[in-house]
């Protein structure tokens, strides 16, 4: 079986696509908000569950940088 490449941030032009990639990327690790913010807090990071799914809105602009780096 082959791995699956994860969403990368290639070629994204607009705030619009970062968002998609942002939701592609979520999709792709199967992975709960309540599991990112335990995942992100292990790794010395913070993000808040409800910080997670408000930087994939599409109502937003873009997140702070640490937020994508602690996605």
């Amino acid at each position: 079986m082959d791995a699956v490449s994860s969403p990368g941030p290639e070629n994204i032009t607009s705030v619009g696509e970062f968002k998609t990639r942002l939701r592609a990327l979520k999709a792709w690790s199967g992975l709960s908000f309540r599991e990112l913010e335990r995942r992100s807090r292990a790794a010395g990071d913070r993000l808040p569950s409800s910080t997670g799914a408000a930087m994939l809105s599409p109502r937003r602009g873009l997140p702070r940088e640490e937020q994508v780096v602690a996605f």
